[in-house]
């Protein structure tokens, strides 16, 4: 109950159990506290936590040789132009290739054009749920921003678009295309907190 709403996306843009509703997300961090005034900024992120809410039930996996479908939010810092994206993502298909954890991405998330993706930790590295119509996701931000291409973060904010994709066999390799895609959202690691 304490998520954001990040993004909304219109209902019957897709089929049922890839149709998108919402993008929500929150996050955990430590504050720093002006004395004497009772008001404290935030300075560092911990952990993300991230909601996509479906119209159908999630998440489905596909078939045996598909096609197979992947639930995920992608995080961009926007302070970064080099065309890195960093996602939390579910799946379970592509005989072992598509499974839950962070994966970092180049390419176009806004075209579905992939060039590369590599898993940066497995299941391993984060808690999710995927109950009733939503996956659920939290992860130690560190997975992300200490990585080598995530850059500098002067913003103190975050990117966030959700989207579901559908990977088939194309020969040897596996194309993807996007099935449903949130508007971005912004969310600002700013935040003021009380004390007594």
């Amino acid at each position: 109950n304490l998520y954001a709403q990040i993004a909304q996306d219109p209902a019957y843009d897709a089929s049922n159990n890839q149709d998108i509703l919402g993008l929500y997300a929150t996050f955990r961090g430590s504050a720093s506290f002006y004395e004497g005034q009772g008001v404290g900024v935030l300075h560092e992120v911990e952990d993300f936590y991230v909601n996509l809410s479906l119209d159908g039930s999630c998440c489905d996996e596909g078939g045996l040789f598909g096609p197979w479908y992947l639930y995920g939010t992608g995080i961009v810092n926007p302070d970064n132009d080099n065309g890195t994206v960093y996602a939390v993502v579910y799946g379970d298909g592509g005989f072992g290739q598509l499974t839950p954890g962070i994966v970092k991405m180049t390419g176009d998330i806004f075209t579905g054009e992939i060039l590369g993706f590599e898993y940066l930790t497995d299941l391993d590295g984060i808690d999710y749920a995927t109950v009733g119509n939503a996956m659920q996701a939290r992860f130690d931000a560190e997975l992300i921003t200490d990585d080598e291409d995530w850059g500098v973060n002067y913003s103190n904010g975050i990117v966030l678009i959700g989207f579901t994709l559908e990977a088939s066999l194309d020969g040897l390799d596996i194309a993807t295309t996007i099935k449903d895609l949130t508007n971005p959202g912004l969310m600002l690691f700013a935040t003021t907190t009380q004390y007594d």
